[in-house]
């Protein structure tokens, strides 16, 4: 099970995937700072906690897994991606729940990894209202982009939308 927890005092997000079966909960954590990984275990703790709480009676119908939560063992695996600006951690972990143990972070560039789940989210076969999404955006698009190939804004041949071959940066901070 996932569970995505956000750290208020360092404005951090990271991941508790909770292996019921093998008594594991691993921490998936962009930015691993020592002082906050006694924090991030309580709160991967009070995460076994709800599940028990939630699934108590069906669990206890399965002694062997109900037996698990009292000794449940909290790791960092070592292969994750780092990287200690926290504006990208809730992207660290989308990304990590969508490729788990997967080495999607190769090259990891805010920007582009930003356009593509925004695109993943207004393409999804679910998006009730994708063609008016698409339709809004190629009404915004200005005529005078120089463009390097089209990207197609729906199911219909005839709606496209120019692209400008542009490389997305990532945010940065102003300090």
């Amino acid at each position: 099970m996932f569970f995505p927890i956000h750290d208020r005092v360092l404005k951090h997000w990271f991941l508790a995937v909770v292996n019921i079966p093998d008594g594991e909960c691993e921490i998936w954590d962009s930015n691993p700072v020592e002082t906050a990984m006694t924090r991030r275990q309580e709160y991967a703790i009070a995460s076994i906690s709800l599940i028990e709480k939630v699934f108590g009676n069906e669990l206890r119908t399965l002694p062997n897994l109900y037996a698990q939560f009292g000794s449940f063992a909290i790791t960092y695996p070592g292969r994750g991606a780092l990287h200690p600006r926290s504006e990208d951690s809730g992207i660290f972990v989308i990304r990590n729940m969508q490729f788990y143990r997967q080495r999607w972070y190769l090259g990891f560039n805010s920007g582009d990894q930003r356009v593509r789940m925004a695109l993943e989210i207004v393409n999804h076969p679910r998006n009730e209202i994708l063609e008016r999404v698409w339709l809004a955006a190629a009404e915004e698009v200005p005529y005078d982009v120089p463009t390097r190939g089209v990207i197609p804004l729906s199911r219909k041949e005839d709606t496209v939308l120019p692209t400008s071959g542009m490389k997305f940066n990532p945010r940065r901070s102003r300090r």
